[in-house]
């Protein structure tokens, strides 16, 4: 009896101790999902990050869900606010789980809100995110008004410049940083589809060139 009660209790403490790992690491991915979530919206010209949804996050808790089993956050884009939720890999091949999503995310429209299911691997492909998380550390890196008008100048009388040529019209400490930020706005364009260096081309916004 007492041999079986050691060997039951060491099982019992393998299981917590796998489950403490496993909660680790799903807290260790949600954070990661939902850094590179928002460094997608704050790339996105006309999208700004407004914070959370309580609303659905309740909704989720009370279906069940953990509070890192989704990532929930909602944006503005063109006077309209929609909240994303984001679906780690995990759930998103899980028919039964995505059927409770579905379901959360139904429920979360009957109440009024605008609901978007976004899966984790369209928030990692490459190299949209290594340039999304680029230009994300270079928010805060802001051009002058004489730099931004000389910039716009260079390319409305050359056409396209490579970003290292654009670069040396800047001044300040991170000239590249500054021009990022300015096509995070929309005021400059360059292809995020393609990785970022220094010979990617910066371009005037559509909408400049009729």
């Amino acid at each position: 009896m007492l041999v079986q009660a050691l060997v039951s209790e060491d099982s019992n403490a393998r299981v917590d101790c796998c489950r403490q790992t496993r909660v680790a690491r799903h807290g260790r991915e949600h954070t990661r999902f939902r850094k590179n979530l928002l460094a997608l919206i704050r790339m996105q010209p006309g999208m700004d990050h407004s914070g959370g949804n309580d609303t659905i996050s309740s909704m989720a808790l009370q279906s069940g869900f953990k509070w890192s089993d989704l990532v929930i956050t909602s944006v503005a884009m063109c006077s309209r606010n929609f909240t994303l939720i984001g679906v780690p890999m995990r759930h998103w091949h899980r028919p039964d789980t995505m059927a409770r999503i579905h379901a959360l995310k139904s429920a979360a429209i009957d109440a009024g809100h605008r609901c978007v299911l976004v899966p984790e691997n369209a928030v990692q492909k490459q190299p949209r995110l290594e340039n999304a998380t680029l230009i994300d550390g270079s928010r805060n890196v802001e051009a002058t008004a004489t730099e931004r008008m000389a910039l716009l100048a260079c390319l409305i009388e050359f056409g396209d410049c490579s970003l290292s040529d654009c670069a040396t019209l800047f001044h300040g400490n991170d000239p590249y940083g500054a021009i990022l930020n300015l096509a995070a706005k929309g005021i400059v364009n360059m292809d995020l589809d393609v990785p970022i260096g220094p010979h990617s081309l910066v371009k005037l916004p559509a909408a400049s060139r009729t």
